[in-house]
């Protein structure tokens, strides 16, 4: 028999875990978690991380799909339920929960900056341009806006406004904004060493942050790859960014 707390306290265990860098530990204790807490969305979104962390992407993938059936049940539509899909590459889970959000949330800045990263990604390029207009116009910060430009920008092959929006992004952006923008114009060797300096113990919970990404590519991070192999987190290998510009 369980008792009454032993869920929560699976969840607990699994906040610790990720503290500790244990990340498959972590995500362990929270699938258990999750089965006999199916409806906790709050979980589901610890729950897209912590896979990620793990190197277990497909169950990203169903993340993705819980917060978008909970949180619209709820009648409170998240745009981590766009984000999770997209990152998890279930580029169709993505498009749809986009196309469910825009009409549900139309006037919502970050379900339309999410919403034209998942159309730029599924290969939906004239989704995403329309999306841009609006984006243009919104009080997203100025990084955001112009992460979603060079986006439009590369899977158009549109180079020289790609290498004037990437120019100042470098200028504007925080380093999350410009490590993206490094990757989205295939400027690998920067977007590594933009990242470098956060690879070692007292900074490396925020570097795992970026696991969430699957263009992260760890193996470039030896101390983070050395913790998390020591933890039985499987390396997984990048992926290229959907829609990236050639190298420029």
């Amino acid at each position: 028999n369980t008792s009454e707390g032993a869920p929560e306290s699976l969840k607990y265990v699994a906040t610790r875990a990720t503290l500790n860098m244990q990340t498959g530990e972590a995500f362990r204790m929270m699938r258990q978690y999750l089965k006999a807490r199916p409806r906790d969305i709050d979980a589901w979104e610890e729950m897209a991380d912590l896979a990620a962390y793990a190197g277990e992407r497909k169950f990203m993938a169903v993340a993705g799909k819980q917060l978008f059936l909970l949180s619209n049940e709820a009648g409170a539509p998240r745009s981590r339920a766009i984000t999770v899909s997209t990152l998890a590459l279930d580029l169709r889970q993505a498009e749809l929960a986009a196309d469910d959000q825009l009409v549900r949330l139309p006037d919502n800045v970050l379900t339309q900056y999410q919403s034209h990263r998942a159309y730029i990604w599924a290969g939906k390029h004239r989704k995403a341009r329309q999306l841009l207009t609006r984006i243009r116009k919104s009080k997203l910060p100025l990084a955001n806006r112009l992460l979603s430009e060079l986006r439009q920008a590369c899977a158009g092959r549109n180079v020289t406004d790609a290498r004037s929006i990437y120019a100042r992004i470098n200028k504007e952006g925080d380093i999350s904004a410009r490590w993206q923008a490094a990757q989205i114009v295939g400027d690998q060797k920067r977007a590594t060493a933009l990242l470098a300096p956060l690879d070692t113990p007292d900074e490396m919970r925020r570097l795992v942050q970026y696991m969430v990404y699957p263009t992260f590519d760890m193996r470039q991070y030896p101390a983070l790859a050395q913790t998390l192999a020591a933890n039985g987190t499987r390396m997984t290998p990048p992926t290229p960014v959907p829609e990236a510009c050639p190298a420029i």
